[in-house]
């Protein structure tokens, strides 16, 4: 069980982070004017893995998480957490490099930020990648461990009986 409760209370602060990443991102493409479509796309994808991330740790922190979540599910869950931890890091480390603080206390591309950002495509590519990749691991894990729920329930039972007129 305090696996389950240490897996949730990360993926909520996780979750947080990548919304101020999210932010962050935003704000970043608002000051880029050739790259405001990548970068505020680049928010999106970091805003939807989060979603994702959220998702899988309602089902951690529902009541019946411990009868049905196996401990491989934990443990893909938190390789996974990991993994999306070490990606938004990535992120944040390449967006942060490029911003400066105005005495306002906004933030923006600096100049060089600006200058350099074009050849930075190819490491935002593999990281909008990756990105990707743990979304789609985190929502097959998040189908599987609702699946295991309904049939715990008695809610699924699957059966096909096809009767073919020939």
């Amino acid at each position: 069980m305090g696996e389950i409760v240490g897996l949730a209370a990360s993926i909520v602060q996780i979750v947080r982070a990548s919304a101020q990443l999210s932010t962050s991102l935003y704000q970043f493409a608002s000051s880029v004017k050739t790259a405001d479509k990548e970068v505020a796309d680049f928010a999106g994808d970091v805003e939807i893995t989060a979603n994702a991330l959220q998702s899988v740790g309602k089902v951690f922190e529902g009541e019946n998480a411990q009868s049905i979540v196996s401990k491989k599910a934990v443990q893909d869950a938190n390789n996974l957490i990991k993994r999306c931890e070490a990606v938004f890091g990535e992120i944040s480390e390449l967006v942060n490099k490029r911003m400066k603080v105005h005495k306002d206390g906004k933030k923006s591309l600096s100049a060089f930020g600006k200058l350099i950002w074009p050849t930075k495509e190819q490491s935002v590519e593999l990281l909008r990648r990756r990105l990707e990749s743990l979304k789609n691991s985190l929502v097959l894990l998040l189908h599987v461990i609702q699946l295991a729920n309904s049939q715990a329930k008695g809610f699924v039972s699957i059966k096909y009986t096809v009767n073919y007129p020939f």
